[in-house]
């Protein structure tokens, strides 16, 4: 599942405080500058940036089963490859998440180290990230990526979607958000306070999925929100945002109320921040969140959205998967993404995807991620980034970017 696809799931996001005024702009139709950013691999493009080092960044990347990184030879690569190739000896990698650093001036990121190494382990057979400590001790995480992270309590956790190998032994089952502290000096994760927070449900012909954990701290308290999508006979039923509060434990931290087991999606602990409803032709069916930032008492969210006729970065429908920034001060109220008004400023008008706010060691903030070329439908080709001369010269129909934005 990808998010180009309507099995959305990564992401990213980030956690920053920001001394901005809270007041909106008005909307600009001046084209944004943008600098290409060049990723560190093989769709390698879901990031979350880490609190205390702008220039660190916590990644996705393929792995062979050597544990090494994976060739961009062919696009299956790309993906990872069918895990039907294993049993006749063939490519299939597997996501790992991965420590990356951004060169700012060249736009460039690289690999400092593995973070999660789900290659295989030759003397057991299966995924080295194996969990260590805990009441999910022993489950193996076979493949993890899309990570978001935040810092709580002086304690740096990372919240990441995931797949266990042996879930059935721990009642975890399809995709889930996973869990982890973050140790800034070793720069690793420690394995000994690892766990599912969220699991997926499994059934006969549905499936729900607990996917694009995304954590934040606000106003002294630990926040998770996560996309549960519903799954019927393969197609995609339901499809809605949800959020909880995380508590501290001697382990890692839980869902307030919900001990050390792993929740499912569907649980009753959580609550529907956004829902999809039939509200119009620009909004309703879709909602992408992409990441948070503060200014004061104020939370902000950052997300792409889409109505009628929207699918995927790639439909055709009006304002599909434009980026918006909203505000919105109680984190769990029902609905509160739904009710939420976007603030008026510049933003590009075309699609785009895998986007989080990151900040620059100066203090500029920027929207990083895909920016997809512009339909012509009456609004994407508006005011896209990058501008409509540089599409007409070019036959991609994406660009990994940055782009500067502020708020009064």
């Amino acid at each position: 599942m990808t998010r180009s696809g309507l099995a959305v799931r990564a992401f990213l996001g980030i956690s920053m405080v920001l001394p901005l005024r809270a007041s909106a702009q008005t909307a600009a139709t001046a084209p944004l500058d943008f600098q290409v950013v060049v990723p560190p691999g093989c769709n390698a493009s879901a990031f979350a940036q880490l609190p205390d080092n702008p220039n660190l960044f916590m990644g996705r990347q393929l792995l062979t089963a050597e544990g090494e990184l994976a060739p961009p030879a062919n696009a299956s690569d790309c993906s990872g490859g069918n895990p039907d190739n294993q049993k006749t000896g063939k490519s299939y990698n597997r996501w790992s998440l991965m420590l990356d650093q951004l060169d700012w001036k060249n736009n460039r990121f690289k690999v400092i180290k593995p973070l999660l190494d789900t290659s295989t382990d030759p003397a057991t057979g299966v995924s080295r990230s194996r969990i260590t400590g805990g009441a999910m001790k022993g489950a193996i995480i076979k493949s993890a990526y899309d990570p978001s992270v935040a810092k709580f309590g002086g304690i740096t956790y990372v919240a990441f979607e995931c797949i266990i190998q042996n879930g059935g032994d721990y009642k975890v089952s399809g995709t889930s958000s996973c869990i982890g502290v973050y140790d800034p000096k070793k720069r690793s994760i420690d394995l000994s306070r690892t766990r599912v927070l969220i699991s997926g449900v499994v059934g006969a012909n549905f499936m729900w999925a607990a996917a694009i954990p995304h954590l934040f701290a606000y106003k002294n308290k630990l926040y998770v929100y996560w996309t549960a999508n519903l799954w019927k006979n393969g197609q995609l039923s339901d499809w809605r945002v949800r959020g909880t509060r995380l508590l501290p434990t001697r382990t890692g931290v839980a869902i307030k109320g919900g001990g050390d087991k792993p929740a499912p999606a569907t649980t009753p602990l959580a609550v529907d921040v956004w829902q999809r409803n039939s509200a119009g032709p620009m909004s309703g069916k879709i909602f992408d969140l992409f990441g948070t930032f503060q200014s004061r008492n104020t939370l902000y969210i950052m997300y792409a959205s889409g109505g009628d006729d929207c699918t995927s970065p790639a439909s055709n429908g009006p304002g599909c998967y434009r980026p918006s920034i909203a505000a919105i001060s109680e984190p769990l109220r029902p609905n509160v993404f739904n009710e939420a008004k976007p603030v008026k400023m510049n933003l590009p008008t075309n699609p785009v995807e895998y986007a989080i706010p990151v900040i620059k060691p100066n203090g500029q903030m920027f929207m990083m991620g895909h920016f997809i070329r512009p339909k012509k439908n009456g609004y994407s080709e508006i005011n896209p980034t990058p501008a409509k001369d540089f599409w007409d010269s070019q036959r991609k129909n994406s660009i990994y970017a940055r782009v500067p934005f502020k708020l009064n």
